[in-house]
């Protein structure tokens, strides 16, 4: 089951779940997601938490984002978030070949 949170804080991204982070997590509601992410720290989320605002998707489930204004600033950003992750895939896939 693919899962994602789209996420406004000192930068704006996507990022993608695995399995154990889901199990971490656990229902997967506005509360958990939360409380998951701010119980991270170190130099991989520092441009990650906290969040501002964000909005996920696991399987059936949709947490919208709280405010509209974050909504549009999202839509505003998105394809540059796009973008980003077809370069770093990209660059995975040269990696692997070499």
């Amino acid at each position: 089951m693919k899962a994602a949170i789209e996420y406004i804080s000192f930068a704006v991204g996507r990022y993608y779940l695995s399995q154990t982070e889901l199990r971490e997590i656990g229902d997967f509601t506005r509360e958990n997601i939360l409380k998951w992410v701010n119980s991270h720290q170190g130099v991989d989320w520092v441009d990650i938490a906290p969040f501002k605002d964000f909005h996920a998707v696991c399987g059936d489930i949709d947490i919208p984002w709280a405010t509209e204004k974050s909504r549009q600033h999202w839509n505003e950003c998105k394809d540059r978030v796009d973008e980003t992750e077809k370069i770093y895939h990209y660059q995975g896939e040269a990696g692997a070949a070499g």
